[in-house]
C-alpha cells in the first residue's frame, strides 16, 4: 500500500477511528524508536569492543567533554558587578579599559 493510497483511506474513517488510529501509530513509532535504540547500542558496542574499548569508558569521555566547566571569576567589575573575568584569554573591554586609565588588576580581584 502506497502512501498516497493510506491517505485516501484515511479520509474515509470517522473521527473516533482516525483517533483510535493516531494512537496505535504513536506506539508503532515508540517501538520503532526503542529498536532502533537498541541496534545503535548494540552496532556501538561491538565497535568499542572492537577497539579494545568498553562502553563505560567511551561513555565517561563523552560526559566529561559535554561538561567543561566554566572558570570561577577572578576579577569582578565594581561598576558592574556581572562583569567579571576568571584571569585566562583575553581581558575584556571594561577591564583593558580600566587598566589603561591607571587602575591596577588588584582593584578588581573578587
Amino acid at each position: 500500500m502506497t502512501y498516497d493510497n493510506i491517505v485516501l483511506a484515511v479520509q474515509d474513517l470517522s473521527l473516533s477511528q482516525i483517533s483510535d488510529l493516531i494512537a496505535e501509530l504513536e506506539d508503532l513509532k515508540d517501538q520503532k524508536a526503542k529498536k532502533a535504540e537498541q541496534n545503535l547500542i548494540e552496532e556501538m558496542s561491538e565497535k568499542a569492543a572492537k577497539l579494545g574499548l568498553s562502553m563505560d569508558r567511551i561513555l565517561v569521555q563523552a560526559k566529561g567533554a559535554q561538561r567543561k566547566q566554566k572558570s570561577a571569576a577572578m576579577y569582578q567589575n565594581g561598576d558592574n558587578t556581572r562583569q567579571t573575568w576568571a584571569g585566562k584569554g583575553r581581558k575584556p573591554a571594561w577591564l583593558a579599559e580600566a587598566l589603561a586609565a591607571g587602575k591596577s588588576l588588584q582593584d578588581f580581584k573578587v
